[in-house]
């Protein structure tokens, strides 16, 4: 039987507040980047972003759901957002190139009609316009595909006992959860969260350059290049 949602919402929060000291540069990298993944343009937006800034803000959205399920250990929500997150970032990047309404949906009457097969208008923009972060972020989708349909890797995950292939017990956390696994898989965890937000940031900023609708702050790049530098300086997690 799973505990209450409030005693499960008491023990989330902990977790979160314990983040810090238990994955040290691993959680500081993922927390800046999803800070820095939601404050990098400037002010003067035009009108002709605003699918943009929708979609981009939905991409944000998902990251920081992605990041708070991996502290709290739900691999499974984690991959689902982060998978929400890349095809949101995609989007929000056609949409900069592709501002007209009717990309997206048009009007009947007070009914919106949204466009059949988006999102493979968007796979193909993506892959003829920018080839190389198209295969960067597929690559990085291909592995989170493992976990948006139910199979037994998924299963495992919640899975504290078996004894001959009989499951003796299941729970509300994934395995992780505890101590002798907790370090190094959350760790090569938040390892993954930092690659995918930083091939979104490769994305976004090699669009905006062709884009005369948002800028990018001052700062971006410097602050990005500090942020790659940190990701490549630490050692991927060994779970062996």
């Amino acid at each position: 039987m799973f505990p209450n949602i409030h005693s499960l919402s008491k023990e989330e929060n902990r977790l979160i507040e314990i983040a810090q000291e238990k994955y040290h540069i691993y959680f500081d990298l993922a927390n800046h980047l999803a800070t820095f993944q939601s404050n990098f343009l400037k002010s003067n937006i035009q009108k002709e972003a605003n699918f943009f800034i929708g979609f981009m803000n939905q991409s944000n959205t998902s990251s920081l759901l992605s990041l708070l399920s991996i502290l709290r250990h739900h691999t499974i929500q984690a991959k689902l957002t982060m998978r929400h997150s890349l095809e949101a970032s995609m989007s929000a990047c056609y949409a900069l190139d592709n501002p007209d309404q009717e990309k997206f949906y048009t009007v009947n009457g007070e009914e919106l009609i949204f466009k059949k097969k988006f999102m493979e208008k968007v796979y193909d923009w993506i892959k003829d316009d920018y080839p190389e972060q198209s295969k960067i972020i597929e690559s990085d989708k291909k592995v989170l595909n493992g976990y948006t349909h139910s199979n037994f890797k998924t299963v495992a995950l919640n899975v504290r006992e078996m004894n001959n292939g009989q499951i003796l017990s299941t729970r509300f956390f994934d395995n992780s959860y505890d101590d002798f696994l907790n370090i190094n898989m959350t760790q090569l965890e938040l390892f993954a969260y930092s690659t995918s937000v930083m091939n979104m940031l490769d994305l976004y900023e090699v669009v905006i350059s062709n884009s005369d609708y948002v800028d990018l702050a001052d700062n971006f790049v410097k602050e990005k290049t500090v942020l790659a530098s940190m990701l490549r300086s630490i050692p991927i997690p060994n779970m062996n």
